[in-house]
């Protein structure tokens, strides 16, 4: 039989593609692209043209690769299967012994070399492990009841003692702060406050004079705020010697207040620095 040219060719071509038929086609295996860091987890994916009802089948692993199971994808170019992997040893490592069964025998999936490392080369990234699926731990159930029962028994005596011992116990005395304090507190707030005027010198100078006669009383039991200032001195002079001794002092300070509550003085702003010095003198000399 004589054939054309064209015959041969077009001949040829039908032959090329029953040898390239999507049977015959190879299979393909992506794997990670560089080294691994020991412990990573990884997939294989093998790739190819073959049925719906094909397996993969994975023999004898090198040491130091731990397999889970294989579990078939759907993708848009047809079937491919994972193969999870964890490096769990340093080296080089060649994956062998896959192969695809289908209904036509069996293909040989070809081997790839995978490097794991201890650390990634400079500027490497490492790659983050998926997370890990929740677990479930299963809990017995609790026998609530002696926990119940000691809970209610315990409070009940609580609230048998309370009701007892809040009839005894008397309550706490009330701490009061010493006089030398209080008045060492008072004057310190009249210094950041002194007059700047004529008419604030008689509030000021009041002030002073409270808080002096408020410490006295306190103090050595005089009551200093109802009286004079000639009844107060002659009773300082009278029961206590350890203001007697500052009498002539206390003396003037009670007159210069006197004349400017009473008389109506107004004395230039700059006097009641003095006076409340007096007044802080006195009370740093005679406290205890």
């Amino acid at each position: 039989m004589n054939l054309t040219a064209m015959q041969r060719t077009a001949w040829a071509m039908l032959a090329l593609c029953a040898v390239a038929a999507p049977q015959d086609a190879p299979l393909m295996v992506a794997a990670p692209e560089g080294p691994l860091l020991l412990g990573d987890r990884f997939e294989l994916i093998v790739t190819g043209d073959f049925d719906a009802d094909a397996r993969l089948t994975v023999g004898e692993l090198p040491d130091g690769l731990q397999a889970g199971p294989a579990r078939a994808v759907q993708t848009p170019d047809g079937l491919a299967w994972h193969l999870p992997l964890r490096a769990v040893r340093e080296g080089g490592l060649r994956v062998g012994n896959l192969a695809v069964v289908t209904g036509q025998g069996e293909r040989a999936v070809p081997s790839v070399r995978i490097e794991v490392v201890l650390d990634l080369p400079p500027g490497r990234v490492p790659r983050v492990a998926a997370p890990l699926a929740a677990v479930s731990v299963p809990m017995p159930a609790a026998d609530l009841l002696p926990f119940i029962v000691s809970l209610s028994v315990g409070l009940l005596l609580l609230c048998i003692y309370a009701a007892w011992a809040g009839r005894n116990i008397p309550p706490p005395p009330v701490l009061r702060r010493p006089p030398e304090l209080i008045a060492a507190d008072a004057l310190a707030h009249l210094r950041t406050h002194l007059p700047q005027t004529r008419e604030e010198v008689p509030l000021f100078v009041t002030s002073i004079s409270a808080v002096l006669r408020t410490y006295i009383e306190d103090v050595f039991g005089v009551r200093a705020p109802e009286s004079t200032t000639e009844e107060f001195l002659f009773e300082v002079a009278a029961r206590h010697d350890a203001l007697a001794a500052h009498k002539e002092p206390l003396s003037g300070f009670l007159q210069s207040c006197d004349l400017i509550k009473f008389a109506r003085h107004r004395p230039d702003p700059s006097s009641a620095e003095p006076l409340l010095g007096t007044a802080e003198g006195f009370v740093e000399a005679t406290h205890a």
